[in-house]
């Protein structure tokens, strides 16, 4: 059951039957990261474009979120160029 979506970041409360892979339907790309009850799981990518994750069985809440690689350190850069072009 999807919990809470928003750009970049979704919540999940999953119940399942057997220790296995939750298929997400989001596109694989890099910047994704899954938590798993508050524990980092690896994320694998499948059927071509999508991606996984592993849960154990039992009842879980799966927190997944996007942090597009570089954008921090290309602000820093756009705000170094700033400074020193204003000054």
């Amino acid at each position: 059951m999807v919990r809470r979506r928003a750009p970049g970041h979704v919540l999940l409360d999953v119940v399942a039957p057997r220790a296995d892979f939750l298929l997400i339907r989001e596109s694989w790309k890099v910047g994704w990261s899954a938590r798993v009850d508050g524990a980092p799981v690896p994320i694998h990518r499948a059927a071509g474009l999508l991606f996984a994750v592993p849960v154990p069985a039992g009842m879980h809440h799966v927190e997944l979120q996007f942090a597009q690689a570089g954008l921090r350190p290309g602000l820093a850069a756009a705000a170094l160029w700033m400074l020193c072009a204003v000054g």
